[in-house]
């Protein structure tokens, strides 16, 4: 883990997509983008969390509720080269915001699956 990669976590992303991409071409993307929060649960959306994070105690209401949740995923084509077919990835970065003690603490996941 490095500075740059705290302030910036999609540059781990950006590096694994420019790893992938040399010698050849990105064919196609898809974006997907999705978004909720923690409010009355309607039918089809909202925020559950877990009983880890839900279970009474102290503090009391557990550990941490999250309030929000921001994913934006992208679904990749990368030309294949010398005679291999194309190469499917799905890169993805997720933003939780927990709240815990007072304190909104924006948890980020970043990753890269490489279709097998």
């Amino acid at each position: 883990m490095t500075q740059a990669m705290v302030k910036n976590p999609n540059s781990v992303l950006q590096a694994a997509l420019q790893s992938a991409v040399h010698g050849t071409s990105l064919k196609h993307v898809t974006v997907l983008r999705v978004a909720t929060n923690h409010s009355v649960v309607k039918a089809g959306g909202g925020t559950a969390n877990t009983a880890f994070l839900a279970a009474s105690g102290n503090p009391p209401g557990g550990n941490a509720n999250a309030v929000r949740v921001e994913a934006t995923l992208w679904i990749e084509t990368i030309a294949g080269t010398g005679g291999q077919p194309d190469k499917e990835q799905l890169q993805y970065t997720q933003l939780v915001m927990l709240d815990f003690n007072g304190i909104h603490w924006p948890h980020v996941t970043v990753g890269t699956l490489v279709k097998q």
